[in-house]
């Protein structure tokens, strides 16, 4: 590369530019990933109510480039010589790799609800029910971040419902903003501290309650986590308490109200706690020290933290979630007893509950357990041969001992015949036929002359 040169832009800042009419774009392998077709663009962009048109003016130097091609982006500056970290602008092949990043990262949402041209991005207003759900389910996994949001979505929450005309009013617009701010700003959630006592602060309004969970230091109030949830019509009509436990008990469990110093029960807190506070906010188990937490860090590299479950890497490679003690009967009961479940032994139960995508450490333990208090296993399980129905013994016959005879028919009458007789072996399976013209005995009884079976003679 050649030297570099800087200018000032109106905003003061130093823009530093990079010469790149050398060796160095002449010498790469060009990319020819294909840039979207503005006219096609237009046509997808038109019939809309609503635009936003986004610029991405940091999109350079955010690519990493690799480190053995680092060296070839050396310049040379006054100062000394150095190399980019970060693909800048000015190489051959920087439009097209950016313009990939952007069609991976957005591909789900292109071509439904916007259209993306380098760094430039235009976002168009929902049509339809379709493109409500599609916002509010990725805005739904920050939910934990944003106050009160099932309230505030609750004007785009109703164009879900059935039977409601699609309109996107005033106040589905406010809501709409409201959220998207939320998520573009900071939130004020932090860490817990677990020496601290927990409080959970509850509010309702006619169509939605929230709850905040919190801690006090200082005697300020620090937000934890937010949670909140749409009612639907039967629970509209709960009293107001009733609301409140509700959502405590559904989002928080038995927290509720601890202070440091007390024990807490093991069916309060999942096995997994240390490993999920750890991956979560980096808070150590106690007795973090020497092997144990030598043993500790090489375990919990095999689990993931995705909020709000841990999962785990078991040795086939398949993530599982892990199970808290308080669902494990829930899950062996549909694995084992019920109706499509098959009341299988502790080896195929576990694999049942392995195919489903859930792990706890003692779960062969716990199946074994909860196969023993199986009624309908106990009833079964344990047969002894003289309780087994009696078993009659194969009939030993020999060939043309025993014979089927039966008649077929009617049939279109041939020669004044309407039936054919018809006799089989019970052993060689070997058939032999006559004409009948009625199906009577003494009909059937021409079997028993020798005549009949005069086809025999040929296997004596």
């Amino acid at each position: 590369m050649n030297m570099m040169s800087s200018f000032q832009q109106e905003q003061s800042l130093d823009t530093e530019c990079v010469s790149t009419t050398g060796k160095l774009n002449s010498s790469t392998r060009k990319d020819h990933y294909p840039l979207p077709f503005i006219d096609q663009m237009l046509e997808r962009l038109a019939n809309h109510q609503y635009y936003c048109f986004l610029d991405g003016y940091s999109g350079f130097f955010q690519i990493p480039i690799h480190p053995d091609d680092q060296e070839k982006t050396t310049f040379t500056c006054p100062y000394g010589t150095y190399a980019y970290r970060r693909m800048p602008f000015g190489l051959c092949n920087a439009p097209a790799t950016f313009q990939r990043c952007m069609m991976s990262i957005f591909t789900d949402l292109i071509e439904e609800i916007m259209e993306v041209f380098m760094d430039d991005f235009s976002v168009y207003a929902a049509q339809d029910s379709k493109d409500i759900r599609s916002f509010l389910g990725h805005a739904g996994f920050y939910r934990r971040f944003i106050k009160d949001f099932s309230q505030i979505a609750r004007p785009l929450t109703r164009l879900l419902c059935k039977d409601i005309n699609f309109e996107f009013t005033e106040e589905c617009h406010k809501a709409f903003t409201k959220i998207k701010d939320a998520l573009v700003s900071a939130p004020v959630v932090q860490p817990p501290n677990w020496e601290l006592p927990f409080e959970i602060m509850c509010d309702a309004s006619d169509y939605a309650v929230g709850a905040v969970l919190g801690q006090r230091k200082d005697k300020k109030l620090h937000v934890i986590y937010y949670a909140s949830r749409t009612l639907d019509e039967a629970q509209c009509k709960l009293p107001e308490e009733s609301v409140y436990a509700a959502e405590a008990s559904n989002k928080h469990g038995q927290l509720g109200h601890h202070r440091p110093g007390t024990k807490i029960s093991s069916s309060n807190t999942p096995w997994f706690r240390h490993i999920a506070n750890f991956l979560a906010a980096e808070y150590p188990p106690p007795n973090f020290f020497g092997y144990r937490k030598k043993k500790f860090l090489r375990d919990v590299r095999r689990y993931y933290w995705d909020e709000p479950y841990l999962y785990k890497k078991c040795s086939d490679g398949m993530f599982r979630r892990c199970i808290p003690e308080e669902e494990v009967e829930g899950i062996l009961f549909a694995c084992h007893s019920s109706s499509y479940a098959g009341h299988f032994a502790t080896y195929k139960t576990v694999s049942k509950v392995l195919q489903a995508g859930f792990w706890w450490p003692t779960m062969f333990k716990d199946a074994h357990a909860f196969i023993s208090r199986c009624d309908a296993c106990q009833r079964m399980g344990n047969i002894s041969k003289r309780n087994e129905m009696p078993q009659n013994f194969i009939l030993e016959v020999e060939v043309f001992d025993v014979w089927g005879i039966d008649f077929m028919g009617p049939f279109p009458t041939s020669f004044g015949d309407q039936y054919i007789l018809v006799a089989v072996d019970y052993v060689s399976k070997w058939v032999e036929a006559m004409p009948a013209l009625l199906m009577m005995h003494k009909w059937s009884s021409r079997c028993l002359n020798p005549s009949f079976f005069q086809g025999l003679e040929c296997l004596g």
